[in-house]
């Protein structure tokens, strides 16, 4: 990187006192500051070969990131960045401290990857992103992903060649590769998994057919290669990879800093997998979540970050995309244990504020009652108010949405309901709960539709760009440019269809509505007209009284819908007129003789007289049927701008059905070819909106038509009826044609009122020597062109995300990737090292020392980025442009408990706006000053920035992690966890206090019972506070001023988290200059917390302008988190010796806890067998048993969600009883449920063991699907099993202990800022 001239060399003397904060101190004074466990961190995780120790690391750092300065600077902001660190006032990322001055040199955290320059959602792409994931992994980096733009899931039937895998019998890692053995670095221990869709032979065995692929050895050439392995499976070669030419496990690796997972590793993290997804379908049939998991996962997995680790990610997902059920579950414990792992990656919701106002009105009948549902199981996954932060975002006029939102439809567009075609602006005004089509290719494959459950229709947007997209039928549609459209390649937006491409269109005959009667408005409206009959004032009149002998010809106006009624109606739109002051139709004589019957019918309903010409009959009626018509939505515009009435749309099917025959036998016609070769059925008008409409009404029959412009509009000099000419204008000619099996299903389901129309049709088709071929319902695109500006609207289908709109298929709310390459260059300054004077509030607080080192950390992170070494050349690119910080904080919970405020209160919350207004306003200034010295970021004069500064933004609070640990502060914005940390002495944990509590707790004489040697018995007060949940509260030997302050994650409401994290989004957000990024922060909950608690936190969260939340409840894993509560440490074994041969990893899972207070055995079973008669039950249920009743809901094949009551009741601590009810299911299946809870019962209570019972019901599949207590039900027999195993019954399946940390083996992991971290060693899965 080149040098950043910073125009002066010269440093003066104002300069260097704002730069040195306090006094001097020698280096034994700064080591003896940090503490052992501080130091071991940092050895483990930090220190590099030169670094003797942590003075070593310091110096290393801060020389480093002041290199690009110039002169003297050089110099003084080296000895002032390591003044910085030293001191415990700043400490930059992880990733600063492991890679400054390293061979590879890249420091920034996380990366934000996407395929290009790849198309979006190929193979390609995904291989292309693996790729970009991997080189940043090596060296260092996380990654962050969005899986929106790949296609959803579906069944893929062509099927994909075979992997072979060899390896020379020479080879180090022979037996490995062979056996499938290597190193799992997610739970540190080897395993022998073997492969799931790869096989192993010997070089000597190697047929001459296969496609050969040598590997080459380099990070690059390996993903290359499982690019080129994925190509060739997915056209049905069989492949041999030969993996001979990869270095050994455990060689170094130049540029990294580590060494080689090995070949065994890659053969089975990645190639097996890669060709496992392969066989799924690749991009356009597996999935994002089948991508993830099969793909960027295992990519993570298998590479030791900087050569020692795995790496870590994140990945996120529309609200809107089909898929978004498959991925809130993708975490479930059965289906990473079936399925596979995807631990490497957090995942979060992108949610838009247009859903969360929806959302939070549904309550437990939406999706997002679902997310939580799921967070309070296994806490993941997150939300992020993608709004909130493009409302903050200063590129988003020239870059775009940091996700593009609201690519919707406007007002008119019209989708098919339960109640037929509805404008989206219709619904958007009734707000009713919706039903709304699916066409079945979107996720099954095949034709047809499904009904789904949306929600009530939301606006999106306003004024925002409109496109109009029309197919070579006829079908039109508007929708914003990157609003999406199913493709038999998948979803693909607006913007990048072409003219040829390939739409799908409504496959299959659609709903209706079931309400016969008039809205309350027309019904209203008629009989008014009626009342009002004959009066000279008909429209307004305020009298109120018409003529009684016309109100009497009105009497048997139509009230309700029928077939007839929409036969006049369809009539009147084909041969009839109105205009203000009379209305009729017109019959040829033939039509009307044959037809008498159904116009008497219109005569008695209308007051009709009829006038005969010499070749027709015209039917005329009085003023009273125009004000009739018209509030049905006749209009009496003229014929080029003639509509199908809005009414139609809303109509039961067979007045629909009686409107088109009305319409068809009135202007249609049936066109025969010479020697009747082929047959249509013809509509023409000179209004093509009126053919559209038409069009939409025959789509919801399930029948297509395509729509052809005859003839263009002009002039023609033609007689004028006086023996003269005179020029006349025409208008344009539409004509919608219907052949082949769409005029055959027209016959079957609407039809011509006449004969001769009807029978010319049948008798052709009954000519044709073989059936119609079927319908493929797809069209290409003719045109897309701009067309206005207005406001758009969606809403959310929370199964297949789609809807039929105006007949094509579309998405919802498609969406675009994060700006790729954008990176996390962070770092935190420690709030509490500027609390100069204790319980005195802010006024304890040094703003001015504060303020300055802020200026100095906004220039430490800039030069970072002068000083890294990019892996990628667009991240390079990208980051450079933008130049985007990330100036957090660490030790606000200290900082609040060292100024006398809690946590939870508004007086802490106050104090914490100052502090973080501050940060804001002086960060802010910092980066215009590094403007005026070093030059604005690139991209600012595509941006809405109005002062320059150096960074398009600088502020975020991102996971503190280890380096919290390292500098002996609370993480991040988080309260403290608990007032004891664990520590390794030797071999055994040991729970010590917390500093800061202890400190607090001296401040007062020590209570009588936990004294020792007349101070603090520390030993009994730890114990105290463990057996109290980890907290003080309630405990009476705790002085009140202690408790006053020392508030602990699970002693603090959901909504005081809540309100914390508001407050800080808030204060980086005020101001207006877009200078902040979004917060991490954990909404910790105690166990007992509910799916409700967790509900209102994404609501709180949301209407305090939070950008994101993660909840987690404490136990709520799939690994219990233990923080508070010690347990015996089992045998560790060496990695080499855990090397097992099963087909499964051999991994150590927790029991479910069994309540603590449960005997092992019930006292039935303690007693003597002879006590009972053969046949007796074991048990003898008393009047009352205690359990528990839980509220599971399962998606049912048609996409209806059904709701179960499981309940479990328990004797002598063990399961005696089970009930399982459906609230909506009919009486036959309650009846199953019931004989099912009776069986499981008397089984129990006959000593059958719950384990067994869990194990034999577990795992049938029902065709149901859906999550419960965080693991995957399909059926009635799967709930009742996943209650017995959650309600304290250990799976015979499962074998004991927790979660050990993957570093150090350590069993005392808490989850925090969204990470899991180890109080032991250090470790954090966000580094």
């Amino acid at each position: 990187m080149g040098k950043v001239a910073v125009g002066k060399e010269a440093v003066t003397k104002e300069e260097k006192v704002m730069l040195f904060q306090g006094a001097p101190r020698t280096d034994q004074e700064i080591i003896a500051s940090f503490d052992e466990h501080a130091v071991a961190i940092a050895k483990r995780q930090y220190f590099m070969p030169e670094d003797k120790d942590l003075l070593g690391m310091f110096r290393r750092v801060s020389n480093w990131v002041a290199s690009p300065e110039h002169g003297e600077h050089k110099r003084v902001y080296a000895e002032a960045f390591y003044d910085l660190m030293t001191s415990k006032r700043f400490c930059p990322g992880g990733r600063v401290l492991a890679g400054a001055g390293t061979q590879h040199g890249n420091v920034l955290n996380c990366f934000v990857q996407d395929g290009s320059p790849q198309k979006a959602g190929t193979n390609e792409w995904v291989t292309g992103l693996a790729t970009k994931l991997a080189l940043v992994t090596k060296v260092g980096g996380g990654n962050g992903l969005c899986l929106d733009p790949l296609s959803p899931k579906r069944t893929y039937t062509k099927g994909a060649g075979q992997l072979y895998v060899t390896i020379a019998t020479n080879h180090a890692d022979y037996e490995k590769v062979k056996t499938g053995t290597y190193m799992d670095l997610v739970h540190g221990k080897y395993v022998t998994k073997g492969y799931r869709y790869a096989s192993f032979i010997e070089q000597s065995d190697v047929p001459a057919s296969l496609t050969k692929l040598t590997v080459g050895d380099s990070v690059d050439k390996i993903w290359s290669g499982g690019s080129d392995m994925i190509m060739r499976l997915l056209k049905g070669e069989d492949v041999l990879l030969d993996l001979s030419g990869l270095r050994p496990e455990g060689t170094p690796v130049n540029g990294s800093g580590g060494n080689s997972s090995g070949p065994s590793s890659f053969a089975v993290e990645v190639f097996d997998n890669f060709a496992y997804w392969a066989s799924l379908g690749g991009a356009d049939y597996a999935g994002p979540v089948a991508t993830l998991r099969y793909i960027f996962s295992p990519t993570l997995r298998v590479i030791r970050q900087g050569g020692t680790r795995r790496g870590a990610g994140m990945a996120t997902m529309s609200i809107t995309h089909s898929d978004i059920q498959d991925f809130i579950t993708s975490k479930d414990l059965d289906r990473e244990q079936s399925e596979g792992d995807i631990s490497t990656f957090n995942i979060s919701v992108l949610v838009t504020d247009g859903f969360m106002a929806q959302a939070t009105k549904q309550g437990k009948q939406g999706v997002l009652w679902d997310i939580a549902d799921h967070a309070w199981q296994t806490g993941e996954p997150g939300l992020i108010y993608i709004d909130r932060i493009n409302e903050q975002n200063a590129m988003r006029e020239s870059l775009g949405d940091i996700k593009s939102t609201n690519p919707c439809f406007p007002a008119d567009v019209r989708i098919a309901t339960s109640r037929g075609l509805v404008t989206l602006g219709e619904l958007y005004e009734t707000q009713e709960e919706l039903m709304v089509m699916s066409d079945r290719r979107v996720l099954q494959g095949g034709l047809g539709l499904t009904p789904r459950a949306a929600i009530p229709v939301f606006k999106t947007g306003e004024n925002k760009e409109i496109y109009r997209l029309v197919t070579k039928h006829g079908y039109e549609v508007r929708a914003t440019h990157n609003h999406q459209f199913l493709t038999p390649n998948g979803w693909v937006e607006l913007k990048d269809l072409q003219a040829g491409d390939t739409l799908f269109l409504q496959s299959a005959e659609g709903m209706w509505s079931d309400q016969y009667n008039f809205s309350e408005k027309v019904a209203k409206a008629h009989v008014e007209l009626v009342a009002t009959a004959g009066s000279n004032n008909l429209w307004g009149s305020t009298s109120r009284t018409g003529r009684s002998d016309v109100k009497e010809k009105f009497a048997n106006l139509p009230t309700r819908w029928s077939r007839e009624l929409g036969t006049f109606m369809g009539f009147m739109l084909g041969d009839g007129f109105i205009s203000e002051d009379k209305a009729g139709i017109t019959f040829a004589n033939a039509d009307y003789a044959e037809l008498a019957s159904q116009i008497q019918q219109y005569q008695t309903w209308f007051a009709g007289g009829v006038q005969s010409h010499e070749n027709c009959k015209q039917v005329r009626f009085g003023r009273v049927v125009i004000g009739y018509l018209k509030e049905l939505g006749f209009n009496t515009n003229r014929a080029t701008e003639k509509r199908v009435p809005e009414a139609i749309f809303h109509a039961p099917r067979e007045a629909v059905v009686g409107f088109l025959q009305g319409l068809f036998t009135s202007d249609g016609t049936v066109n025969l070819s010479c020697g009747k070769k082929s047959c249509s059925i013809r509509l023409a008008s000179s209004s093509k909106g009126l053919l559209q409409d038409v069009q939409m009404l025959l789509s919801n029959f399930g029948i297509m038509s395509r729509i052809y412009h005859r003839r263009e509009a002009g002039e023609k000099l033609m007689t004028d009826g006086r023996g003269g000419e005179k020029l006349y204008s025409y208008a344009d000619q539409y004509e919608l044609l219907l052949d082949k099996i769409n005029r055959d299903l027209f016959v079957q389901k609407i039809g011509f009122l006449t004969a001769a129309k009807q029978n010319r049709v049948l008798e052709y088709i009954a000519s044709k020597k073989k059936l119609s071929d079927k319908e493929a319902f797809e069209t290409t695109v003719a045109e897309i062109r701009f067309d206005g500006v207005e406001d758009v609207y969606d809403t959310t289908e929370s199964v297949a995300h789609s809807v039929i709109a105006n007949g094509v298929v579309s998405h919802q709310c498609g969406e675009i990737p994060l700006y790729a390459g954008e990176p996390c260059d962070l770092g935190a300054i420690n709030l509490a090292a500027y609390v100069q004077t204790p319980n005195i509030g802010m006024k304890g607080f040094d703003v001015e020392g504060f303020s300055a080192d802020v200026r100095t950390c906004i220039r430490f992170l800039d030069n970072v980025l002068e000083v890294n070494k990019f892996a990628l050349e667009d991240n390079r690119q990208m980051s450079l442009k933008l130049r985007r910080l990330g100036l957090g904080v660490m030790g606000l919970a200290d900082a609040l408990i060292m100024m006398g405020y809690r946590y939870d209160d508004e007086k802490g919350r106050n104090a914490v706006a100052q502090m973080i207004g501050e940060l804001r306003d002086t960060a802010t200034e910092a980066s215009e000053q590094l403007a005026k010295e070093r030059g604005a970021f690139p991209g600012i004069k595509d941006s809405t920035v109005k002062t320059e500064r150096r960074n398009v933004a600088v502020l975020t609070v991102a996971p503190t992690g280890t380096t919290s640990m390292l500098m002996g502060v609370s993480s991040g914005v988080e309260p403290v966890f608990a007032p004891f940390v664990f520590r390794k002495i030797g071999d055994a944990y040991a729970s010590l206090i917390h500093p800061l509590f202890q400190e607090l707790l001296e401040r007062s004489a020590p209570h009588e019972d936990y004294t020792k040697d007349g101070k603090w018995d520390l030993e009994k007060v730890v114990q105290a506070v463990q057996d109290n949940h980890g907290s003080v509260q309630g405990l009476d030997f705790i002085p009140d001023d202690v408790k006053a302050v020392l508030i602990c994650a699970h002693d603090i409401s959901p909504e005081a988290h809540v309100r914390m994290q508001g407050v800080v989004q808030s204060s980086f957000d005020g101001g207006g200059k877009q200078i902040a990024n979004s917060i991490s922060k954990t909404i910790n909950m105690p166990n007992e917390a509910t799916v409700e608690d967790v509900f209102r936190a994404y609501s709180l969260a949301f209407e305090t302008g939070c950008k994101g939340i993660t909840v987690y409840r404490d136990g709520s894993r799939q690994f219990q988190v233990l923080s508070t509560k010690a347990e015996k440490k089992e045998d560790q074994k060496s990695f080499k010796d855990d090397t097992t041969t099963s087909q499964a990893p051999v991994i150590v899972t927790p029991p479910v806890s069994k309540p603590a207070s449960a005997p092992t055995l019930p006292n039935a079973l303690t007693a003597s067998r002879s006590e009972y008669l053969p046949g007796e039950p074991l048990f003898e249920r008393p009047g009352r048993l205690s359990g528990f009743t839980d509220v599971v809901k399962l998606m049912l094949p048609t996409g209806e969600k059904r709701g179960f009551y499981v309940t479990v009741n328990s004797q002598d601590g063990l399961p005696t009883e089970v009930f399982i009810v459906s609230g909506k299911a009919g009486d036959e299946a309650n009846a199953d449920s019931e004989a099912l809870g009776r069986m499981v019962s008397i089984a129990l209570q006959y000593g059958v063991p719950a384990e067994v019972v869990v194990k034999t019901l577990r795992g049938i599949n029902g065709g149901m699907y859906g999550t419960y207590q965080g693991r995957m039900a399909a059926s009635k027999a799967d709930l009742i099993a996943i209650a017995l195993e959650t309600a304290g019954v250990q799976n015979v399946e499962k074998t004991k202990g927790g979660k050990s940390c993957p570093e150090c083996g350590g069993k005392h992991l808490r989850y925090e800022e969204g990470c899991v971290k180890c109080d032991v060693c250090g470790y954090s899965k966000c580094g």
